[in-house]
């Protein structure tokens, strides 16, 4: 993302707006009742933490070797269970 920037989507009927400022990525969701929330990915390769409702999750982020695309990769646990995304795009 170009630095500073930012673009407003709908994903699965939500609205959220992704802003890049520096070495943090932020996305920032309103849900179909009105909900704002906010997940925090450092650019840096360091491990960020989020929770999101019931969800806690651990990231990292890291740009391609070309520097244009990034891979966040996102261990999520919820009541115990853990499962592990992977994210990438241009």
């Amino acid at each position: 993302m170009p630095q500073g920037g930012g673009g407003g989507q709908r994903m699965g009927g939500r609205e959220f707006t992704v802003t890049q400022e520096a070495n943090l990525l932020t996305q920032t969701r309103t849900s179909q009742d009105g909900t704002i929330r906010a997940a925090k990915y450092n650019l840096d390769g360091t491990e960020s933490s989020n929770t999101m409702g019931q969800f806690e999750s651990k990231s990292t982020a890291k740009w391609s070797a070309d520097g244009k695309s990034l891979t966040i990769t996102t261990n999520q646990i919820s009541n115990g269970n853990e499962r592990t995304l992977l994210r990438s795009g241009a």
